[in-house]
């Protein structure tokens, strides 16, 4: 039996490995403990920052962002070393989806290897998972497994699983948090010159939040809790829509951050505090506040081995509830247009949420009413309506494709990349890799309703989408 490596024994070799590296290269992390990624990533990002090197974290929200992951490293900006956590733990109850995404990446970069390779000549690829989907890694990808630098299996810390602050450099769509440098100075100097314990401050402290990133974004993070507590003891009731405003910002960013047990309390208290200060429930900030609510707890399900399901439990049940309060704002006012997208974009969760506990035929449902929501707005808000559309198409044809109905499937997906083609024609460095998404997709569909021929001319097709965008990535 193979000895694992403590944390402190795998940082000493990974250390080592990127300081002496002079040629691409791959290197494997296995570990059941999602700290022990974090501690190795934190301590990647650290030492590369010291020496003006490039550093990108690939942290998919749920299996189905894989696609984003292989189309970050093929065809996004070009990094020099890139860091590939996949560290989830699938519920034994229900699907692989997680093993399941681990495989489809190892096998679409295996056949990727050389164009890796090109794109980062002198940097390489960390790809963490969990230590029971080692075995199965060469099989799956016996390029990468070949040219791999180094291999570390690593033990689990001591004492239980906490929730696992995961910080994201660089990546997850829609994107990274980039904060100017300058707007982060301005944001210090803001809150330096606001000593008071006053609303003045608590403004300067939320953009110091929105302006940090990682760590930074803690300290002020929590000094806005304690002014907010502070302040709702001296301000009349009518005066508090700002601290509510502010708790709900500052949660936004900690989960963009993703420091979703650190954003859990913020989201609570605009939920409890909100009702009271608004009058009602049917408040957009309390929408956003239970939807950002559900996306944390989601988030925090993924990296606990002993509270997953409870944790799951509570994240549908709060995204219902966001789906509930948009509704009800849809029918309240009369110019619906932003509140029916909130609506839609609060069902786009439920319908996450929904696939992560295992309840596809809801799924289903839900699903379609998002599709009939974005196709409502295309008219109003044209093309980000319909880039919308087509990736509810795309998430539609999986759900048709978790029952078993492959027809219905493939029809959907057909749509996606109808849709998306349209987009890529007019916009072709914003959808080109979306479309290669819809097309990979199109091919998996295609295959199973045994038209093995076109699914394969899709993939090709998609592939070839990939070196454009990255042709395209390289002028800028």
């Amino acid at each position: 039996m193979t000895t694992l490596l403590s944390t402190a024994q795998a940082w000493s070799r990974l250390s080592t490995h990127i300081e002496w590296a002079d040629r691409f290269w791959v290197l494997f992390v296995f570990t059941d403990d999602p700290r022990v990624s974090n501690t190795l990533r934190q301590r990647t990002h650290d030492q590369l920052a010291g020496e003006g090197i490039g550093f990108r974290v690939l942290s998919p929200e749920g299996p189905e962002g894989v696609d984003d992951v292989i189309t970050g490293l093929l065809a996004g900006p070009p990094i020099a070393i890139n860091w590939v956590d996949l560290v989830h733990h699938d519920d034994p109850t229900g699907e692989p989806a997680w093993a399941e995404a681990w495989a489809r990446v190892m096998m679409r970069l295996n056949e990727r290897r050389e164009a890796l390779r090109r794109r980062s000549p002198q940097g390489g690829i960390v790809f963490a998972t969990t230590l029971g989907r080692l075995d199965q890694t060469p099989a799956l990808a016996p390029d990468l497994w070949t040219i791999r630098a180094l291999l570390l299996r690593v033990a689990t810390e001591p004492g239980p699983l906490p929730s696992i602050h995961v910080m994201d450099f660089e990546v997850r769509s829609p994107g990274p948090r980039r904060v100017p440098t300058r707007d982060r100075e301005l944001a210090r100097q803001a809150v330096a010159q606001a000593p008071g314990r006053d609303l003045k401050r608590l403004a300067a402290l939320v953009a110091l939040v929105e302006a940090e990133t990682g760590d930074a974004t803690l300290e002020p993070a929590h000094e806005v809790d304690a002014l907010v507590t502070e302040l709702a003891e001296a301000l009349a009731l009518e005066q508090q829509g700002s601290l509510v405003n502010a708790l709900r910002r500052v949660g936004d960013v900690l989960v963009a951050e993703k420091y979703d047990a650190d954003a859990v309390p913020f989201y609570r208290h605009v939920a409890e505090r909100g009702e009271v200060v608004y009058g009602t429930r049917a408040h957009p900030e309390v929408a956003a506040a239970l939807g950002g609510l559900g996306r944390a707890l989601a988030q925090m399900a993924r990296y606990s081995k002993d509270h997953s399901a409870a944790l799951r439990k509570e994240a549908l049940e709060v995204t219902r509830e966001s789906v509930e309060v948009s509704r009800e704002l849809a029918r309240e006012h009369s110019q619906p247009e932003p509140y029916q997208r909130a609506l839609a974009e609060a069902l786009d969760s439920l319908v996450l949420r929904l696939k992560e506990s295992n309840h596809a035929r809801e799924a289903l449902v839900v699903c379609e009413e998002v599709v009939e929501h974005w196709q409502a707005l295309v008219d109003q808000v044209h093309d980000q309506a319909l880039a919308r559309l087509a990736t509810a198409l795309r998430t539609l044809g999986d759900c048709y494709a978790a029952l078993g109905q492959r027809e219905e499937a493939l029809a959907s997906t057909q749509h996606a990349v109808a849709l998306h083609r349209d987009l890529a024609s007019r916009r072709p460095r914003r959808f080109l890799s979306q479309l290669a998404q819809s097309l990979f997709s199109l091919g998996v569909r295609l295959n199973q309703v045994g038209r093995l021929q076109e699914g394969l001319d899709a993939q090709e097709e998609a592939h070839a989408l990939i070196r454009d965008a990255a042709a395209m990535a390289s002028l800028d």
